[in-house]
Protein backbone atom coordinates (compact mmCIF):
# COMPACT_ATOMS: atom_id res chain seq x y z
CA UNK A 1 0.00 0.00 0.00
CA UNK A 2 1.47 3.28 -1.07
CA UNK A 3 1.99 5.80 1.61
CA UNK A 4 1.08 9.44 1.09
CA UNK A 5 4.03 11.74 1.51
CA UNK A 6 3.12 15.00 3.15
CA UNK A 7 4.59 18.20 1.81
CA UNK A 8 6.64 20.10 4.34
CA UNK A 9 6.96 23.83 3.99
CA UNK A 10 10.56 24.91 4.36
CA UNK A 11 11.24 28.46 5.43
CA UNK A 12 13.66 30.47 3.26
CA UNK A 13 16.04 30.87 6.21
CA UNK A 14 16.31 27.15 6.94
CA UNK A 15 16.46 26.37 3.24
CA UNK A 16 19.35 28.74 2.76
CA UNK A 17 21.11 27.33 5.80
CA UNK A 18 20.67 23.73 4.67
CA UNK A 19 21.75 24.51 1.13
CA UNK A 20 25.29 25.42 2.17
CA UNK A 21 27.60 22.92 0.53
CA UNK A 22 30.78 21.46 1.95
CA UNK A 23 33.60 22.65 -0.33
CA UNK A 24 36.51 20.39 0.47
CA UNK A 25 35.70 17.08 -1.28
CA UNK A 26 35.05 18.29 -4.84
CA UNK A 27 36.75 20.74 -7.19
CA UNK A 28 34.25 23.55 -6.77
CA UNK A 29 31.95 21.98 -4.25
CA UNK A 30 30.54 18.64 -3.31
CA UNK A 31 26.90 17.74 -3.90
CA UNK A 32 26.65 16.57 -0.32
CA UNK A 33 24.36 18.87 1.58
CA UNK A 34 25.34 19.29 5.20
CA UNK A 35 22.92 20.38 7.92
CA UNK A 36 23.24 23.94 9.17
CA UNK A 37 24.29 22.64 12.59
CA UNK A 38 27.47 21.18 11.11
CA UNK A 39 30.51 22.86 9.63
CA UNK A 40 29.80 25.42 6.95
CA UNK A 41 32.81 24.66 4.75
CA UNK A 42 34.88 27.63 3.65
CA UNK A 43 32.72 30.09 5.59
CA UNK A 44 34.09 28.73 8.87
CA UNK A 45 37.76 28.85 7.85
CA UNK A 46 40.17 31.28 9.47
CA UNK A 47 41.28 32.87 6.13
CA UNK A 48 37.76 34.26 5.73
CA UNK A 49 38.14 35.91 9.13
CA UNK A 50 41.33 37.52 7.83
CA UNK A 51 39.49 38.74 4.75
CA UNK A 52 36.90 40.39 7.00
CA UNK A 53 39.68 41.91 9.11
CA UNK A 54 41.04 43.76 6.07
CA UNK A 55 37.87 45.86 6.10
CA UNK A 56 39.24 47.51 9.25
CA UNK A 57 42.57 48.30 7.59
CA UNK A 58 41.82 49.52 4.07
CA UNK A 59 39.88 52.73 4.97
CA UNK A 60 42.80 54.07 7.03
CA UNK A 61 45.62 53.39 4.56
CA UNK A 62 45.26 56.76 2.83
CA UNK A 63 45.32 58.52 6.21
CA UNK A 64 48.43 56.62 7.22
CA UNK A 65 50.04 57.55 3.90
CA UNK A 66 49.72 61.19 4.88
CA UNK A 67 51.57 60.37 8.09
CA UNK A 68 54.31 58.71 6.04
CA UNK A 69 54.82 61.97 4.16
CA UNK A 70 52.86 61.26 0.99
CA UNK A 71 50.89 64.21 -0.36
CA UNK A 72 47.27 64.19 -1.46
CA UNK A 73 48.32 64.00 -5.10
CA UNK A 74 50.57 61.02 -4.36
CA UNK A 75 47.66 59.30 -2.65
CA UNK A 76 45.54 60.08 -5.69
CA UNK A 77 48.07 58.54 -8.04
CA UNK A 78 48.20 55.33 -6.01
CA UNK A 79 44.52 54.90 -5.23
CA UNK A 80 43.48 56.04 -8.69
CA UNK A 81 45.26 53.08 -10.25
CA UNK A 82 44.26 50.41 -7.72
CA UNK A 83 40.77 49.74 -9.17
CA UNK A 84 42.32 49.02 -12.56
CA UNK A 85 44.85 46.69 -10.93
CA UNK A 86 42.04 44.76 -9.23
CA UNK A 87 40.11 44.66 -12.51
CA UNK A 88 43.06 43.13 -14.36
CA UNK A 89 43.64 40.54 -11.66
CA UNK A 90 40.13 39.10 -12.03
CA UNK A 91 40.49 37.48 -15.50
CA UNK A 92 44.03 36.36 -14.67
CA UNK A 93 42.80 34.65 -11.53
CA UNK A 94 39.93 33.03 -13.43
CA UNK A 95 42.33 31.67 -16.03
CA UNK A 96 44.59 30.36 -13.27
CA UNK A 97 41.67 28.58 -11.58
CA UNK A 98 40.52 27.04 -14.88
CA UNK A 99 43.92 25.83 -16.06
CA UNK A 100 45.49 24.71 -12.79
CA UNK A 101 44.78 21.74 -10.59
CA UNK A 102 44.11 23.93 -7.55
CA UNK A 103 40.55 24.19 -6.32
CA UNK A 104 39.07 27.69 -6.12
CA UNK A 105 38.53 27.20 -2.38
CA UNK A 106 42.25 26.65 -1.82
CA UNK A 107 43.19 29.48 -4.16
CA UNK A 108 40.85 31.85 -2.32
CA UNK A 109 42.48 30.94 1.00
CA UNK A 110 45.92 31.55 -0.50
CA UNK A 111 45.01 35.00 -1.89
CA UNK A 112 43.24 35.97 1.33
CA UNK A 113 46.43 35.31 3.29
CA UNK A 114 48.52 37.26 0.76
CA UNK A 115 46.04 40.16 0.85
CA UNK A 116 46.06 40.32 4.63
CA UNK A 117 49.84 40.15 5.02
CA UNK A 118 50.55 42.75 2.35
CA UNK A 119 47.91 45.27 3.46
CA UNK A 120 49.03 45.07 7.07
CA UNK A 121 52.65 45.48 5.91
CA UNK A 122 51.81 48.99 4.68
CA UNK A 123 51.67 50.11 8.31
CA UNK A 124 55.33 49.13 8.75
CA UNK A 125 56.66 51.36 5.97
CA UNK A 126 59.16 53.81 7.53
CA UNK A 127 58.16 57.44 7.72
CA UNK A 128 59.78 59.96 5.42
CA UNK A 129 62.18 62.47 6.93
CA UNK A 130 60.39 65.21 5.00
CA UNK A 131 57.17 64.42 6.84
CA UNK A 132 58.49 65.95 10.07
CA UNK A 133 59.73 69.51 10.31
CA UNK A 134 61.05 71.38 13.35
CA UNK A 135 58.91 73.92 15.15
CA UNK A 136 58.70 77.42 13.62
CA UNK A 137 61.63 79.68 14.44
CA UNK A 138 61.25 83.38 15.13
CA UNK A 139 64.35 85.20 13.92
CA UNK A 140 65.74 88.33 12.34
CA UNK A 141 65.63 89.06 8.63
CA UNK A 142 69.11 87.72 7.94
CA UNK A 143 68.71 84.53 9.93
CA UNK A 144 65.20 84.10 8.57
CA UNK A 145 66.55 84.25 5.05
CA UNK A 146 69.07 81.57 5.97
CA UNK A 147 66.27 79.40 7.31
CA UNK A 148 64.22 79.95 4.17
CA UNK A 149 67.17 78.99 2.00
CA UNK A 150 67.31 75.66 3.84
CA UNK A 151 63.63 74.79 3.63
CA UNK A 152 62.87 76.10 0.14
CA UNK A 153 64.42 73.02 -1.43
CA UNK A 154 62.07 70.70 0.51
CA UNK A 155 58.82 72.38 -0.50
CA UNK A 156 56.57 75.36 0.08
CA UNK A 157 56.61 77.34 3.27
CA UNK A 158 54.55 79.98 5.06
CA UNK A 159 55.78 82.97 7.04
CA UNK A 160 54.18 85.29 9.54
CA UNK A 161 55.89 88.66 9.12
CA UNK A 162 55.62 91.35 11.82
CA UNK A 163 56.41 94.89 10.77
CA UNK A 164 56.22 98.26 12.48
CA UNK A 165 55.25 99.30 15.97
CA UNK A 166 51.62 98.22 15.63
CA UNK A 167 52.64 94.58 15.69
CA UNK A 168 50.95 93.99 12.36
CA UNK A 169 50.90 90.31 11.41
CA UNK A 170 50.62 89.25 7.80
CA UNK A 171 50.83 85.71 6.54
CA UNK A 172 52.49 85.03 3.22
CA UNK A 173 51.97 81.44 2.23
CA UNK A 174 53.39 79.22 -0.49
CA UNK A 175 56.43 81.25 -1.46
CA UNK A 176 58.95 79.33 -3.51
CA UNK A 177 61.15 82.34 -4.29
CA UNK A 178 63.18 83.79 -1.45
CA UNK A 179 63.46 87.17 -3.19
CA UNK A 180 59.67 87.59 -3.09
CA UNK A 181 59.63 87.42 0.68
CA UNK A 182 62.69 89.65 0.99
CA UNK A 183 60.97 92.32 -1.10
CA UNK A 184 57.82 92.18 1.01
CA UNK A 185 59.69 92.33 4.30
CA UNK A 186 61.96 95.22 3.29
CA UNK A 187 59.21 97.20 1.56
CA UNK A 188 58.96 99.99 4.16
CA UNK A 189 62.51 99.83 5.48
CA UNK A 190 61.43 99.22 9.07
CA UNK A 191 62.59 96.46 11.34
CA UNK A 192 60.73 93.20 10.85
CA UNK A 193 60.82 89.64 12.09
CA UNK A 194 59.38 86.53 10.57
CA UNK A 195 58.23 83.16 11.83
CA UNK A 196 58.54 80.55 9.08
CA UNK A 197 57.45 76.97 8.84
CA UNK A 198 57.01 74.36 6.15
CA UNK A 199 53.41 73.10 5.86
CA UNK A 200 53.33 69.33 6.04
CA UNK A 201 52.09 67.21 3.13
CA UNK A 202 52.61 70.03 0.63
CA UNK A 203 55.57 69.17 -1.62
CA UNK A 204 56.82 71.74 -4.05
CA UNK A 205 55.45 71.06 -7.51
CA UNK A 206 58.60 72.44 -9.14
CA UNK A 207 60.73 69.54 -7.83
CA UNK A 208 58.46 66.57 -8.33
CA UNK A 209 61.27 64.24 -9.37
CA UNK A 210 62.82 64.42 -5.92
CA UNK A 211 59.62 64.45 -3.92
CA UNK A 212 57.13 62.24 -5.69
CA UNK A 213 59.29 59.22 -6.41
CA UNK A 214 60.41 58.64 -2.84
CA UNK A 215 61.05 55.34 -1.09
CA UNK A 216 57.80 55.66 0.84
CA UNK A 217 55.87 56.23 -2.38
CA UNK A 218 57.27 53.15 -4.11
CA UNK A 219 57.01 50.87 -1.08
CA UNK A 220 53.42 51.88 -0.46
CA UNK A 221 52.50 51.65 -4.14
CA UNK A 222 54.00 48.17 -4.59
CA UNK A 223 52.39 46.80 -1.43
CA UNK A 224 48.97 48.21 -2.32
CA UNK A 225 49.18 46.91 -5.89
CA UNK A 226 49.91 43.40 -4.63
CA UNK A 227 47.26 43.66 -1.91
CA UNK A 228 44.49 44.92 -4.20
CA UNK A 229 45.43 42.35 -6.85
CA UNK A 230 44.92 39.64 -4.25
CA UNK A 231 41.66 41.29 -3.16
CA UNK A 232 40.37 41.22 -6.73
CA UNK A 233 41.36 37.58 -7.01
CA UNK A 234 39.51 36.74 -3.79
CA UNK A 235 36.34 38.42 -5.06
CA UNK A 236 36.45 36.46 -8.31
CA UNK A 237 37.05 33.12 -6.61
CA UNK A 238 34.35 33.67 -4.00
CA UNK A 239 31.90 34.59 -6.77
CA UNK A 240 32.84 31.37 -8.58
CA UNK A 241 32.23 29.33 -5.45
CA UNK A 242 28.94 31.13 -4.84
CA UNK A 243 27.70 30.34 -8.35
CA UNK A 244 28.64 26.69 -7.83
CA UNK A 245 26.74 26.61 -4.55
CA UNK A 246 23.66 28.10 -6.16
CA UNK A 247 23.73 25.63 -9.07
CA UNK A 248 24.11 22.64 -6.75
CA UNK A 249 21.53 23.75 -4.23
CA UNK A 250 18.47 21.46 -4.07
CA UNK A 251 16.34 24.43 -3.10
CA UNK A 252 15.14 27.10 -5.53
CA UNK A 253 17.36 30.10 -4.97
CA UNK A 254 19.34 32.70 -6.85
CA UNK A 255 22.77 34.17 -6.46
CA UNK A 256 21.46 37.72 -6.61
CA UNK A 257 19.06 37.37 -3.70
CA UNK A 258 21.67 35.57 -1.63
CA UNK A 259 24.17 38.35 -2.34
CA UNK A 260 21.70 41.09 -1.43
CA UNK A 261 20.01 39.54 1.60
CA UNK A 262 22.92 37.53 2.95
Amino acid sequence: MAQNKSQVNVSPVSAAAKSIVFLRPGRYASKTVVPHSQEFGIFSDQPCVLDAACACVIPYISIYNRYLGLSASQNGIIFGGLPFVAMLSKPLTGALADRSSFRPANLSRFFIVIQTIVLFAVYFVPRSELASFPAPSTCSISSCQTLLSQITATGNFSCNVKRGEVNWTVEYAHFVDLEQLKTLVDADGRNASCCCEKPQWEPNGTSQSGLYWTTQFWLTAVLLVVGFSAAGAVTTLIDTIAFALVEMSPFPTSYGSNRVFG
